[in-house]
């Protein structure tokens, strides 16, 4: 998913350089373009987040994943100061914050275990 925004956030911003030199009016139409595609991929991903996260008050431990977890985590961050740096270096602003959204809902995503961990350690002290 968070591929999918990066590589048509930096097509979209290479597009953009190229249509400000010919047609500067139609440069906010692909960036509206690509603000609706990466808006419909986010949501569709919180959506995943929450379905998984109410699955997780029923699941076991499983506390294999979390050096997992870390390293995805640090490349997500990685690729994604990368990608907004390349579109804020061709000055899709725009671009830069809708691919810096996603990859922290990724990490969200990613932290699941996380959360079911620190929820099943607040209920043990409630009950």
């Amino acid at each position: 998913m968070l591929i999918k925004i990066m590589v048509t956030g930096i097509v979209c911003s290479l597009v953009c350089i190229l249509l400000k030199r010919t047609a500067k009016e139609y440069v906010i139409f692909v960036q509206l373009c690509f603000a609706v595609f990466a808006g419909v991929i986010i949501i569709k991903e919180c959506m995943t987040f929450f379905d998984e996260l109410s699955s997780y008050f029923s699941l076991a431990d499983n506390l294999d994943g979390l050096y997992s977890v870390l390293c995805k985590s640090a490349f997500i961050c990685i690729a994604c100061k990368i990608s907004c740096d390349i579109s804020i270096e061709s000055g899709n602003v725009l671009v830069s914050d809708l691919i810096e959204l996603a990859g922290k809902t990724v990490m969200i995503v990613l932290a699941m275990p996380l959360i079911k961990d620190i929820i099943k350690t607040a209920i043990s002290f409630v009950s």
